[in-house]
């Protein structure tokens, strides 16, 4: 197996270098014949895994990548290797949020080159939007206020968890309510306005918030979460338990929050009206998501595995 590592070097608050992964491999890893690509900006991640894969598969080769970054770079890397029976993806996650692989663990559990060489390949399922997949969950609303301002620490060099709190902050003061429609299947759960909404394969989002509690990445399901338009003094109070995933169970929500499940979502904005895939921040008035069940195989570490069980 070829092992290719996909380096973002301006990931995270401390990035990773080509030079720097490299002696990471050979420190921890002895005998595995693996390279490593440094990204040129955005978009090349996507360029080059394709292009990767199409070679591979020519040559009759398996390959693994690694996504070396956050959210944003894994979502590149399986979206150049979605569609190709020969290839696995993996994350070692040195980013900002690292959000998808706490559905596993936590970032210390990924960060052991050897045991993602070493790794499980376990189906999972892919958001489609338009022509693109989305790994972990599509978010709007109050969110994109908070994924904007993240985006903009990210380049200052002062992302990280201190960007997403900055990007609530702000959007506290300004995307307290937002106009759109959302229909699940044929249900509409909102009728016209809401203060964020989450589309969800994964389970956090925002670098710490546990926006879908119960979602799984195998059931052929996203799960969907939407907050109403509430007062600034109620958002205060739901949002400690919003963070840790206890929104579902908690009877404060009751009147201002709708969760459900689905294979199709139709969100409908207005002009300008802007969500968050993976973090990174798409324009589209209009969009249809689908979910793509065991659309990729993702690695995780040996030690996780055996608490998997069609569950997490």
């Amino acid at each position: 197996m070829k092992h290719i590592f996909v380096v973002n070097p301006i990931a995270g608050e401390k990035p990773i270098s080509a030079e720097k992964m490299s002696s990471i491999i050979d420190s921890s890893c002895k005998d595995i014949d693996y390279s490593v690509y440094s990204t040129k900006g955005r978009g090349d991640a996507w360029t080059y895994v394709k292009k990767r894969c199409e070679q591979a598969k020519d040559d009759g080769e398996t390959v693994r990548f690694y996504a070396c970054g956050g959210d944003g770079t894994l979502n590149e890397v399986v979206n150049g290797a979605v569609g190709f029976s020969n290839v696995s993806v993996t994350n070692y996650p040195c980013g900002s949020g690292n959000d998808f692989i706490k559905y596993y663990g936590v970032r210390e559990d990924f960060l052991r080159v050897c045991e993602l060489v070493d790794g499980v390949e376990t189906p999972i399922d892919l958001i489609l939007i338009g022509d693109r997949y989305c790994v972990n969950v599509c978010n709007f609303g109050f969110d994109t206020v908070v994924a904007e301002t993240a985006d903009r620490m990210r380049g200052k060099n002062r992302g990280g968890k201190s960007g997403y709190m900055k990007g609530v902050a702000r959007a506290f003061i300004t995307a307290m309510k937002t106009r759109c429609r959302i229909a699940v299947g044929d249900e509409v759960v909102c009728p016209e306005e809401l203060l964020s909404c989450t589309i969800s394969n994964g389970r956090y989002v925002g670098g710490s918030f546990k926006c879908a509690p119960n979602s799984l990445n195998n059931d052929g399901m996203m799960d969907i979460c939407v907050v109403k338009p509430i007062s600034r003094l109620k958002f205060v109070k739901l949002l400690k338990p919003y963070t840790a995933g206890k929104h579902l169970e908690d009877p404060a929500f009751s009147d201002c929050l709708t969760y459900r499940q689905g294979k199709k979502v139709k969100v409908s904005g207005e002009s300008g009206f802007r969500f968050s895939l993976d973090g990174e921040l798409i324009d589209m008035c209009e969009f249809i998501a689908e979910i793509i069940p065991s659309a990729i195989n993702f690695v995780i570490p040996k030690r996780l595995a055996a608490g998997l069980s069609g569950s997490c």
